[in-house]
């Protein structure tokens, strides 16, 4: 047996402990045998190829138009397109000719991507996994007959499940055209009806919808109950009987008797107003509701 040692720049070091440089290297390696101890030397050149080089991408969790999740995908493409290559995402155990692989979950993926000469890369790629939207905390405000026009009617709290630094466009989608899109879920000068709010992750495009009503709170109003005519020209014994219905809460609203120029008071039984002691003449009884 001999023992190739390497003479040429780096003398007497085993070669298997030799690393040669990408491309052709020619060296000198003197054979020597080990119990006549008598040598040769020959001249070597030896070729040693270029690992493949590859770009990975990752394409995220998406939803279609439909809303359907579509699976991540993970994409290997190697820097020299004049080769044929072969790709593995199992880790070397199995390959093929494709240099994409769907996943439908959050993991690391183990890829070796080899070429027509054998030469070999590995690494690895995490995906990370998604949940998409599945509810919307969604907040009304009653409308009154004094609510301003830039009073937020329809606001969204968040959406569930936020990925963190998700950000969302919030629609009403039905009726159709009623507010501009925005970023706030936030939605001023509405009328009461029922509303599909939709929030669209601006990232994957994955949606919910969710039906929320709003509503207008009772229009506060009075009718004469009854009324008693002035018995003789110039005296004080007319009267007249309001009832007050679609209030808010009883106790918040106010009234008043226009004129009032005796300076009646009023008698209230519930909400049952009556005056007493007018004299003849037109009457304008005017109630606030208060709320």
């Amino acid at each position: 047996a001999q023992n190739p040692t390497l003479i040429n720049s780096i003398s007497t070091v085993d070669l298997t402990d030799y690393s040669f440089p990408v491309g052709t290297t020619t060296i000198w390696v003197r054979f020597q045998n080990k119990t006549t101890n008598c040598f040769e030397i020959k001249k070597m050149t030896l070729k040693k190829l270029k690992a493949p080089e590859v770009n990975t991408e990752v394409i995220p969790f998406r939803c279609s138009p439909e809303n359907d999740l579509l699976d991540a995908v993970v994409k290997i493409t190697p820097l020299d397109n004049n080769k044929i290559y072969t790709y593995s995402f199992d880790n070397g155990l199995t390959f093929s000719s494709t240099g994409t692989f769907n996943t439908n979950q959050s993991e690391t993926i183990h890829y070796v991507v080899s070429d027509p000469n054998g030469c070999k890369i590995s690494s690895n790629i995490f995906v990370p996994g998604y949940t998409p939207p599945i509810d919307m905390d969604i907040q009304t405000a009653i409308i009154y007959c004094n609510t301003p026009n830039n009073h937020p009617i329809i606001t969204v709290n968040n959406v569930s499940v936020p990925e963190t630094g998700t950000t969302y466009t919030y629609e009403i989608i039905e009726p159709a055209g009623i507010a501009p899109a925005n970023a706030t879920g936030i939605f001023s000068g509405l009328t009461a009806q029922t509303y599909q709010v939709k929030a669209t992750d601006d990232v994957t495009k994955c949606y919910i919808i969710k039906p929320v009503e709003v509503i207008k709170a009772p229009e506060i109003s009075v009718v004469v109950q009854s009324h008693t005519d002035v018995l003789c020209h110039g005296e004080s014994t007319g009267a007249i009987t309001y009832a007050v219905s679609n209030f808010i809460t009883s106790s918040r609203y106010s009234y008043e008797l226009i004129p009032n120029l005796l300076g009646l008071t009023s008698n209230q039984s519930n909400d049952i107003i009556t005056y007493e002691g007018l004299t003849a003449g037109n009457y304008t009884f005017k109630v606030t509701d208060n709320l």
